[in-house]
């Protein structure tokens, strides 16, 4: 399971080598909505596209639909294949149809053929396609043939993914804070498509869980350990932000991921306190990652210590 987000011209100018170092593995990057007119072109998308080349950040591109003809899909298909064109989305092209007035206003039976329209002509075009939904439309709107025959994008903004059918992303939060972005963002994950559990917990979550749990131990402030850094958090870690002579789990923790890194933290060891070899630790650390180097622990540390 890896961590990522989506994003369009709403996130705006995007510092990707930020978001690169903030943890992030991925992004679906929208190059825009409904059928293929140049004005619904996305007006970042070329410039989100490149910079994820640059950094070697594995991306998707998705389209917004507003099709209630299966002529107007075919016409959506065109507008994400000539956006995609000298592009090589690693994780395939997606269809996002959400919108109640167009796609939504349909029965299930034309909403069927509207996407196998748009995801036919991908797939003759020789790109990996998939259906983005919300965890209504995937029980309600949409068939099973739908859901059997292409990769799924679920949406539901939980702390656990309810849908019962097999899935490729999920998106589980529209208010995520990532650095290098300065407006909330969707976060998801991605899973391993030739695993039979998609819940399986990769390493990665299980640093998170131990860090909610040692933040908890600490300043009993009742987070929910779901694996997710998400605002709750991110606000308990900045308000502890973790300097020279500091003691508790936090800095056990702080010290255990730094070990596991390979970074030397002194003859005491994981002794619970942030001593000087702590804070040269996390000097070298920081240096290594292209951080702000104070020697200080706070979001921006914790995503690195975390991968």
């Amino acid at each position: 399971m890896k961590k990522g987000i989506d994003v369009s011209e709403f996130q705006g100018k995007i510092d990707w080598n930020k978001v690169k170092s903030d943890g992030i593995k991925f992004a679906i990057i929208r190059c825009g909505y409904g059928m293929d007119h140049t004005s619904q072109d996305d007006v970042e998308f070329e410039r989100n596209i490149k910079e994820c080349e640059r950094l070697n950040i594995p991306f998707g591109i998705y389209l917004m639909s507003y099709a209630n003809t299966v002529e107007k899909a075919r016409s959506e298909a065109q507008h994400i294949l000539r956006l995609s064109k000298g592009h090589n989305p690693s994780l395939g092209l997606w269809y996002d149809v959400e919108d109640n007035a167009t796609s939504g206003s349909v029965g299930k039976e034309a909403l069927t053929n509207i996407i196998n329209t748009f995801c036919g002509t991908i797939k003759n075009a020789g790109y990996k396609v998939g259906v983005y939904a919300s965890l209504n439309w995937l029980e309600n709107k949409l068939e099973k043939q739908i859901k059997e025959n292409y990769p799924i994008w679920v949406a539901q903004y939980n702390n656990k993914c309810q849908y019962d059918g097999k899935y490729v992303l999920w998106q589980y939060t529209s208010s995520g804070e990532v650095n290098g972005i300065s407006v909330n963002v969707d976060m998801n994950y991605l899973y391993d498509v030739n695993k039979e559990d998609p819940d399986v917990e990769d390493e990665e979550t299980k640093k998170i869980k131990e860090l909610q749990t040692a933040l908890n131990k600490d300043f009993n402030c009742g987070l929910a350990v779901d694996g997710i850094i998400g605002p709750a958090t991110t606000k308990v870690v900045m308000d502890h932000y973790l300097r020279y002579f500091a003691k508790g789990n936090f800095v056990k923790w702080t010290q255990t991921q730094l070990k596991r890194k390979g970074y030397d933290i002194g003859s005491y060891g994981i002794d619970n306190c942030y001593g000087r070899d702590t804070e040269k630790a996390i000097k070298k650390l920081q240096k290594d990652n292209n951080a702000i180097i104070d020697g200080c622990v706070g979001i921006e540390t914790v995503n690195i210590l975390v991968r």
